[in-house]
């Protein structure tokens, strides 16, 4: 019994990730703790000084940042450095003033300043939006010039662009840099198309197919020619689900034999 619990002990110990010198958040992993049977612990240093023993998982996952202070009010922010920006006193409500480096003051919530989720005034994310963009390619874009006046209230530039097709399109400088518009929308063509069935060639019912018909309301449509000789336009969808067979002569035939 003795030799069958070391030799489960010594897999456990095998399947263990090592985490010392790992850091999660304000925590560095300085050595193993005793498990309990609860699964692997470890001891940790935060950044505040204190020492704490947290889950492997826990630690893995996020949930497990620090010993506990970034909740605590007794940390003093003040004078510290965040980023871009400069703590400059404590408000009621956990927030801090705060200098950014662009010049503005701004009041932050002091937990996500601990944590690093706050890092300026905002001109960071304004930085990457309102840059010059001229000259630039995205997917099939190449930026031309800004737009002077703009047809929205946006508060993001807007730019002309050149598309590879050689059509000119209106876009902002998010929707370039995030990668939402690459096009002037004839990707977008080309994927639908490149999607869409031929039905050249096929048979439903009594119709055939013989060619492709102009597209409306984003439908497919097709020109079928009808066994009883007629020529119709049919949906795709329609054809393939089973609504429509004929041109409508087997409709009327039908009216005839119950008359």
């Amino acid at each position: 019994m003795d030799d069958w619990y070391e030799r489960v002990k010594e897999k456990a110990s095998e399947r263990t990730i090592d985490e010392v010198g790992h850091r999660y958040g304000m925590l560095t992993v300085l050595a193993p703790a005793p498990s309990l049977g609860q699964g692997a612990r470890w001891l940790c240093k935060c950044d505040c000084g204190n020492t704490v023993i947290a889950m492997g998982n826990r630690l893995r996952s996020g949930s497990k940042k620090s010993c506990g202070c970034i909740r605590d009010k007794s940390i003093v922010a003040v004078g510290q450095r965040f980023g871009k920006l400069t703590a400059l006193r404590e408000l009621p409500n956990h927030r801090v003033e705060c200098k950014c480096d662009c010049g503005k003051i701004t009041t932050v919530s002091k937990f996500h300043l601990l944590r690093g989720n706050t890092r300026s005034c905002g001109c960071l994310r304004k930085d990457r939006a309102y840059r010059d963009l001229t000259g630039q390619r995205f997917g099939r874009l190449v930026v031309v010039r800004v737009l002077e006046s703009p047809p929205t209230s946006s508060k993001s530039k807007q730019w002309i662009c050149r598309c590879d097709c050689g059509n000119e399109t209106i876009a902002s400088s998010p929707s370039l840099v995030s990668g939402g518009t690459r096009s002037c929308g004839c990707l977008a063509s080309e994927a639908f198309r490149a999607k869409r069935i031929d039905e050249t060639g096929k048979r439903y019912g009594k119709l055939t197919v013989i060619g492709q018909a102009v597209s409306e309301g984003g439908h497919a449509r097709w020109i079928c020619r009808c066994d009883c000789g007629n020529t119709m336009v049919a949906r795709a969808d329609q054809l393939r689900s089973g609504r429509c067979k004929s041109c409508g002569c087997q409709r009327g035939r039908k009216k005839v034999a119950d008359g």
